[in-house]
């Protein structure tokens, strides 16, 4: 009777401490990761709404000014090649260091993508149509909005020429 009891009570203790270390570590770990999943399906509170607006909005007027600096840039470099013309009209607008520099660290603040600072830098290497054209590509898939509508290798470029006197 004494081996009876002490099997039922020792089977009882180890179906127990099953139960127990499946209700604290199984379960747990179930229960936390469906929190998880149902905190992310919660709708945004007000001002979690007008933060991410807020973040979204810097984030593109930073791109904006991406692309304004590199095209200062652009429109200050000499070209030469059979499409461009000889009479192009030259403005030296180039952004000094300064800016350059700090458009460069708010895309590293800003920017999803790794690659946009460095495409930005490239632009001012051997800078032409093709490199703005990929730049905007990226900050366009980076807002969300997908790849441009055209290709970056056929990226237009508008060439001024130079006044005609009269």
């Amino acid at each position: 009777m004494n081996d009876w009891l002490l099997n039922l009570l020792l089977s009882g203790a180890f179906i127990g401490g099953f139960i127990w270390i499946v209700k604290k570590f199984v379960i747990e770990k179930i229960k936390h990761y469906f929190d998880l999943r149902l905190e992310n399906l919660k709708p945004l509170t007000a001002e979690e709404t007008l933060k991410r607006q807020n973040y979204l909005n810097s984030k593109r007027d930073v791109f904006f000014d991406a692309i304004s600096i590199v095209s200062r840039h652009l429109e200050a470099v000499p070209w030469s090649g059979p499409d461009i013309p000889k009479d192009r009209y030259i403005r030296d607008v180039r952004p000094d260091e300064y800016e350059v520099n700090t458009c460069l660290a708010k895309l590293s603040l800003y920017s999803d993508d790794p690659k946009i600072p460095d495409e930005f830098l490239n632009c001012f290497g051997n800078a032409t149509a093709v490199s703005l054209g990929h730049f905007v590509n990226r900050l366009r898939m980076d807002l969300g909005y997908g790849e441009l509508t055209s290709n970056p290798e056929d990226y237009k470029y508008f060439i001024k020429r130079e006044p005609t006197q009269k």
